[in-house]
């Protein structure tokens, strides 16, 4: 096949330049071994451009499906660890000893496969198109999505609001919970694998082998630290359903406060998520509580289902007590069911809310009068037991021959020194609030707030909306205005007053005042609905292929014909009524006339 001008970076034509203005990929750039090299073709049918990443199970490319011209993502089964490739061959080559497990990590990989495409088209996991077996391998066709990671999402919102994250995630639990009714678990959910489309969904990627984003397996494992649950650390651990729900929970956490929870391995130490106060007021309280069940280390006291998490952030039921201690203030004391069922679980947490001072000074009071009351009654005791004994060699302490008065003017005195230090410790503890000083952050122990390599929580500066329509979309506006807004493209329509790649509408209205951060949906103008039709008169099939997309145009039906004007595998005339210069709607197929060459 000739793709002609096609860019083998991104799929789109690139001219004759050597360098793709749309994606910057330069023609020629050596692919990294051992992946299939740019331009092979599979199935006679995908077109292999360059790899879009490796994982512990294989490569995923971009590629281009001649059948349908459209853009597609190729995953190849190739675990490193147990295979590789020989320069110039395609096949892949099992290494030494390892080809029972290949096999069977090889059947895995076609299982999951399989299970993705019984889910058809959810509305929020990437659909899957096509399965096959070739080079010794087998390899997954899915749809090819255009869009940002919410991890970039969220680098420029800061957070999301529960108003603005809620809606968006509802797909995804429901798509994933329709995914776990198959036997199908991720395993690998994290903020790299959900992707905000150009049209402002969520859709979740990446589906692969369990064993791949399992610590201790035969292949190289892929765990993302602070979306993976413990369980995914040791093979031997019991892991399902439940794992996804603890990655799905850390990674709405990552969304509405803009940090990356700590690793789950950190947690079983101190299993705390400190948040500040000002953010986790801000965030429902059922939100928080439905995300700290899903977010417990240990899975025996986890939350068990995507559905059971769905009830708690969206149902109407009031969500059950969190089993992490979770702190507010100030808020009502909880029911004594579910205060009793805090207590049995956490001994340390007397409540949802933290003691106040006069409890816990009142507390104090009491052990102390109950210790010296039960020390003098002792005291009596044995003094009584030793005037009946009548035994006095001198050695008694003085202390045990005490009246009776005199025991309770010491008990008395001990009291008062002992709440006299008390005293001082709690006015030393709260005088930087006597002062107006603040003593530190208070925090609601729901996540744990990380380093400066992570996103920024600051939301409160204001911007403008500027004024988009009328400019060109590309990379360079999108980072003329990165720290002040970010733009989504929300569609692509036709329009015959906008040329093809310029902002027709914006959904947020100019000079509007919005937070910094805040998306702003655009509108692409797709150019005229109406395509002219080039001149592919004695191109090759390839060449006569980039040149119909280029204006907007697919290749059609191919019927071939024998010719002594023009070679074979050129385009001898265009069929059903199209020709050269005439007018046809974009996106349009042209069926052509391909020539077999001089008959005989």
């Amino acid at each position: 096949m000739n793709f002609g001008n096609l860019c083998l970076g991104c799929m789109n034509p690139k001219g004759n330049h050597q360098e793709c203005r749309t994606c910057g990929y330069v023609e020629g750039t050596p692919q990294v071994f051992p992946c299939l090299a740019p331009g092979t073709v599979l199935a006679n049918r995908y077109l292999i451009g360059r790899h879009l990443r490796m994982t512990g199970e294989g490569v995923t490319y971009i590629a281009l499906d001649h059948k349908t011209g459209r853009r597609v993502d190729i995953r190849e089964y190739l675990p490193q660890s147990i295979s590789t490739r020989r320069p110039g061959n395609d096949a892949v080559v099992v290494r030494e000893k390892a080809g029972a497990v290949y096999k069977d990590y090889l059947a895995d990989f076609i299982d999951v496969s399989k299970a993705v495409s019984r889910l058809g088209d959810s509305t929020a996991i990437v659909p899957l198109i096509n399965i096959f077996e070739s080079n010794n391998t087998a390899y997954a066709v899915y749809e090819h999505v255009e869009g940002k990671t919410l991890t970039e999402l969220v680098r420029r919102a800061k957070r999301l609001t529960w108003e603005e994250a809620g809606p968006l995630f509802a797909p995804i639990l429901g798509s994933l919970a329709s995914a776990h009714a198959l036997g199908l678990v991720h395993f690998g959910i994290s903020p790299e694998s959900i992707i905000m489309t150009h049209s402002g969904r969520l859709v979740l990627t990446d589906f692969g082998i369990p064993d791949a984003r399992i610590a201790e397996t035969e292949l190289k494992s892929q765990i993302y630290d602070g979306f993976a649950a413990l369980e995914q650390y040791s093979l031997d651990a019991r892991k399902g359903k439940w794992t996804d729900v603890y990655s799905i929970s850390a990674v709405m956490l990552f969304a509405l406060t803009g940090k990356r929870p700590p690793d789950a391995l950190a947690r079983v130490r101190d299993p705390r998520l400190n948040v500040s106060s000002d953010l986790a007021e801000a965030i429902p309280t059922h939100v928080i509580s439905a995300i700290a069940n899903g977010l417990q280390v240990h899975s025996e006291n986890r939350t068990s289902s995507l559905d059971e998490l769905r009830s708690e952030l969206y149902g109407s039921s009031v969500p059950r007590a969190a089993a992490a201690p979770v702190r507010r203030e100030p808020q009502p004391a909880p029911p004594a069911r579910d205060a009793e069922m805090r207590r049995e679980a956490y001994p340390s947490a007397q409540s949802d809310a933290a003691p106040g001072f006069g409890a816990k000074f009142m507390g104090t009071v009491k052990d102390l009068g109950g210790r010296i009351g039960g020390y003098i009654s002792d005291r009596r005791t044995r003094r009584a037991d030793d005037q009946r004994s009548d035994k006095d060699d001198g050695s008694t302490p003085w202390y045990m021959n005490l009246s009776q008065w005199q025991y309770a003017l010491l008990s008395t005195s001990l009291t008062i020194v002992v709440l006299g230090i008390l005293a001082v410790i709690v006015f030393l503890s709260v005088r930087s609030d006597i002062t107006g000083k603040d003593s530190g952050d208070r925090t609601l122990e729901i996540v744990y707030l990380q380093s400066d390599s992570d996103v920024s929580s600051d939301s409160g500066t204001m911007t403008t909306v500027p004024n988009l329509v009328g400019q060109t979309w590309g990379a360079e506006l999108e980072g003329k205005y990165f720290d002040d807004i970010q733009i989504l493209v929300l569609g692509k329509e036709f329009s015959d007053d906008y040329a093809e790649g310029v902002i027709m509408k914006q959904n947020i209205s100019p000079d509007t005042e919005i937070r910094s951060g805040t998306p702003v949906g655009v509108t692409i103008s797709k150019g005229s609905a109406m395509c002219t039709v080039p001149d592919i008169i004695g191109n090759t099939v390839g060449e006569a292929h980039s040149k119909l997309d280029a204006a907007g145009l697919m290749m059609g039906k191919q019927t071939e014909e024998y010719s002594d004007s023009y070679p074979a595998g050129t385009i001898i005339r265009l069929n059903n009524g199209a020709s050269v210069g005439s007018r046809m709607q974009r996106d349009s197929a042209v069926d052509v006339v391909v020539s077999l060459g001089p008959e005989g």
